[in-house]
């Protein structure tokens, strides 16, 4: 029977949370998807080739997409705290912006002041606005909303922070700066202010049709999925990094334009055409994605890329936690089931098997040491010291099974 225990485990799980997630697909109806596309890091530095691609793109199948703008980028690293000096846009740059603008293709949102964190540490969680304190954040929104109004000629309200981090002082340091719209991830502080509405991005660029077929079986009434783009997603920037090629993203936009369930639409109009954009929305789909954030991505259902309402992402916060503890229950039994064979194969002798089993113990704890220090921003972390303690737990059932034989065999 002991055989059986992990597949009864995992089926007995399955079947507890899969119910939760698959109604939405059964109660899924006609509706309109929208879609919002949201290019960051557009600058004097980004690839401006590739930006009057993209923007051909959109332009050649009418469609809308928001550019995140940041005024006066750092020249070295983003990621160095050390001051550096600072560039402005090129006429070049400020042409393109303008002429895309001015057709109704491209909305400028503020992306930044410099783009340059605050901290150089990637355990600490880069930034550029989260903990800055206040006067100076609301300088730096002040200055680069006023250079882009400048630049454009019209009123800039939505914010994106760098990095998707910010902290309470920025909030209330766009309230102030007046504006009306923070474009950052889904994991950071709500707001209770009517005045500003949270538009989280949800979805990168590889999953985006899987998500709109996910968002289209589900029974969300206003389903939206927010795209990250950047120019380093098209292999034409980065072979190394990008996985789309701008042929292939030009068949993708076509697809979608030909869709009569799926609208594009930027920033602006979602706040305008669909409501509860404020800070409870955010929340729940905070709950939502965190009962799910400790699930590798291929487990993750595709409905945490879509912005879901408050009501229907808090009916799937308990199916998160089904799933992710059978997920960790799985993952503990199958590495704790090899590593216990393993020992039984290798502990023959009894000092080798004390030295083994000892020296596994400290190559572990100094491992989940390391995890737990630079590796905890995603669900690798997690997964990671899972699998060391669940090691550890094998080889010590095979090492006190070795040693009760040994004992056995001794007094016989």
């Amino acid at each position: 029977m002991r055989h059986w225990i992990v597949p009864l485990t995992l089926a007995l799980a399955m079947a507890i949370a899969w119910p939760a997630v698959d109604a939405s697909a059964r109660e899924g109806a006609a509706k309109q998807i929208s879609v919002i596309f949201r290019y960051d890091d557009y600058s004097t530095r980004s690839n401006t080739e590739a930006e009057q691609a993209v923007i051909g793109i959109f332009r050649k199948h009418g469609l809308p997409i928001t550019f995140g703008v940041i005024p006066f980028p750092s020249a070295g690293r983003f990621v160095d705290p050390n001051p550096q000096q600072l560039l402005t846009l090129t006429e070049e740059k400020t042409r393109l912006l303008v002429e895309a603008m001015q057709a109704g293709i491209v909305e400028v949102a503020l992306h930044g002041y410099s783009h340059q964190s605050v901290s150089g540490k990637y355990d600490e969680g880069l930034s550029e606005f989260a903990g800055a304190d206040f006067d100076t954040q609301l300088s730096k929104l002040k200055e680069g909303k006023s250079f882009l109004e400048g630049i454009i000629g019209r009123d800039v309200d939505i914010f994106i922070p760098p990095y998707e981090t910010y902290d309470a002082n920025t909030l209330r340091a766009l309230e102030q700066a007046g504006f009306r719209c923070l474009a950052a991830g889904r994991y950071g502080l709500e707001t209770e202010s009517p005045g500003l509405k949270l538009i989280p991005s949800t979805c990168l660029m590889p999953w985006l049709e899987a998500t709109i077929e996910a968002a289209e079986q589900s029974s969300e009434r206003e389903p939206l999925i927010v795209v990250l783009l950047h120019d380093t997603d098209f292999v034409e920037v980065d072979a190394r990094r990008g996985w789309i090629s701008l042929p292939q993203f030009d068949a993708m936009m076509g697809r979608l334009a030909a869709r009569d369930d799926v609208s594009v639409i930027n920033h602006s109009q979602a706040m305008e055409l669909i409501g509860d954009r404020g800070g409870d929305r955010f929340a729940a789909y905070k709950r939502f994605n965190e009962a799910f954030s400790l699930l590798p991505d291929f487990i993750r259902p595709l409905e945490t890329g879509v912005y879901l309402s408050a009501e229907k992402s808090d009916s799937l916060v308990a199916t998160g936690w089904v799933f992710t503890s059978a997920y960790f229950a799985l993952l503990v039994l199958v590495v704790a089931a090899v590593a216990f064979l393993i020992g039984k194969l290798v502990f023959r002798r009894r000092l080798w098997a004390a030295v083994m089993f000892y020296g596994a113990l400290l190559a572990s704890a100094a491992g989940i040491a390391v995890v737990l220090r630079f590796f905890m921003r995603n669900y690798k972390g997690p997964s990671a010291i899972a699998i060391l303690a669940a090691g550890c737990l094998g080889a010590w059932l095979a090492y006190r099974s070795f040693k009760k034989k040994s004992a056995a065999e001794s007094e016989a």
